[in-house]
């Protein structure tokens, strides 16, 4: 009786192409195929646990799980599942408990983004203090602040030092305390700022606080603000026209770091949709582009 081979005699590599492929597709698939065999699961767990968005209390939780288990258990004898996740995303509002440990726990992360409130965060570890996200990923390293986290201010001791790229939303009452950052981040390369402007009286706010960044800082190589509000193409149009005045008058080019653009309709989403760095490649290309045209 012949015996059935369940893949083709095709090289390793090849082999291991079609797995990835096929994972990346569909992560309905890539869970599938962590049934086949050993050998297939490893291929297909790095790319599952890439990229973890946890939006619910649940997700939290049996994330959690799932990652601490991963420590102890034979199924994953190389790399423990935490240490497999680059991108996090935690839009849940809680438990605080389980969301601190998910952070110290996935250590090789690139990229974090946070939805839930950072002072009720800060409340939590105020006992035992540290950094959000302490990474040991070599490049660069982001944090994007988003919906709630910033409500009651910037939380400048959470932000780890070796951070490059920073995306704050944040509100007109917070702005001024922006260049803060600055001092606290002295590796800081790319900062988006996404702001609700609904009132002229706010244009000076948001000039101020774009000046002081580009003025005191020249490592900074980006600054990307997004306008957010029901006027926002307006206020574009007069920060525009404001930045071409500063251009005019300044010498280098300090002001041609800076990027103004509407903001799409939910930061979250675009968070999900630019995880592995579109939203500064959007800018940096802005930048390159007008660059080449002085």
């Amino acid at each position: 009786m012949d015996v059935i081979q369940p893949f083709p005699d095709m090289p390793l590599d090849i082999l291991r192409e079609i797995f990835d492929f096929a994972s990346t597709s569909s992560r309905q698939t890539a869970v599938s195929l962590t049934l086949v065999s050993s050998f297939a699961r490893h291929w297909t767990l790095p790319i599952i646990y890439r990229n973890v968005v946890l939006i619910s209390a649940r997700a939290v939780t049996s994330f959690l799980e799932a990652i601490s288990d991963s420590t102890r258990s034979n199924l994953t004898p190389y790399v423990p599942l935490c240490r497999r996740v680059k991108t996090l995303g935690i839009f849940a509002l809680g438990p605080m408990p389980s969301i601190q440990k998910i952070i110290s726990y996935c250590t090789d992360m690139q990229s974090l983004a946070c939805g839930f409130s950072l002072r009720s965060y800060s409340h939590h570890v105020a006992l035992q203090p540290s950094p959000i996200h302490p990474s040991q990923a070599s490049g660069p390293l982001e944090k994007h602040f988003l919906g709630l986290s910033c409500r009651d201010g910037i939380p400048f001791s959470l932000i780890s030092s070796n951070t490059t790229h920073l995306h704050l939303q944040i509100s007109m009452d917070v702005l001024p305390s922006v260049t803060s950052v600055l001092g606290h981040l002295p590796g800081l390369t790319h900062l988006a700022l996404s702001i609700p402007t609904n009132s002229s009286a706010s244009l000076e706010i948001v000039q101020m606080a774009l000046a002081g960044l580009l003025d005191i800082s020249s490592e900074l190589q980006v600054l990307y603000m997004q306008v957010m509000g029901s006027r926002n193409l307006e206020f574009v149009e007069s920060l525009e026209a404001w930045k071409l005045s500063r251009m005019a008058g300044e010498k280098g080019q300090r002001s041609e770091r800076l990027v103004i653009s509407k903001a799409p309709i939910s930061v979250v989403k675009q968070w999900g949709e630019t995880a592995g760095g579109g939203l500064w490649e959007e800018a940096e290309r802005e930048i390159q582009s007008r660059c080449g045209d002085i």
